[in-house]
C-alpha cells in the first residue's frame, strides 16, 4: 500500500497514557489552576494554520453566497419577480415568507450570508488578535 494512502486512511496515533514526570503538574485541573494563579505562564498554541485555512473556507463559501445572491436578483428583474426587485429597497417585505410558508430564496440566501459574516467576522478577529 502507498504510505500517502496509508496515512489518510489510518486513524491519528492514540496519545501515550500517564506520562510520568517529576516536573509534570499531572493534570489539567492542577495546570489550570496553576496558570489562573500564575497568567505568566500560561502558554496555549495558536493553531495558526487551521485557523487560517478555516478563513480561507469562510471566505469561499460568502464568495459562493455572494455569487449565488447575485444570480437570484438577475433573475428577479428577468422574471419581474417583484417582491424579490422590491426587497432590495425594503427588507421587511423579502422577509416576509410566502403563501405556501417558504422564505423569498433571496431572503434565505441574505441570512446565510449573514451567518457566515458574522463567524467570519469573529474568526478574523480571533485570528489578528491572537497574533499580536
Amino acid at each position: 500500500m502507498d504510505t500517502a494512502v496509508a496515512r489518510v486512511s489510518s486513524s491519528p496515533p492514540t496519545p501515550t497514557q500517564g506520562i510520568n514526570r517529576s516536573w509534570s503538574m499531572g493534570s489539567y485541573p492542577k495546570l489550570s489552576t496553576f496558570m489562573a494563579s500564575w497568567p505568566d505562564v500560561a502558554i496555549f498554541r495558536r493553531f495558526g494554520a487551521l485557523n487560517a485555512q478555516n478563513l480561507l473556507f469562510l471566505q469561499a463559501e460568502i464568495t459562493h453566497l455572494e455569487r449565488e445572491l447575485q444570480v437570484i436578483r438577475e433573475n428577479n428583474a428577468r422574471n419581474n419577480d417583484e417582491k424579490g426587485i422590491h426587497g432590495e429597497r425594503n427588507w421587511f417585505e423579502l422577509s416576509q415568507e410566502s403563501e405556501g410558508g417558504e422564505p423569498h430564496p433571496q431572503w434565505a440566501v441574505i441570512q446565510d450570508i449573514r451567518d457566515r459574516l458574522k463567524e467570519y467576522s469573529k474568526s478574523a478577529n480571533d485570528c489578528s488578535s491572537s497574533s499580536s
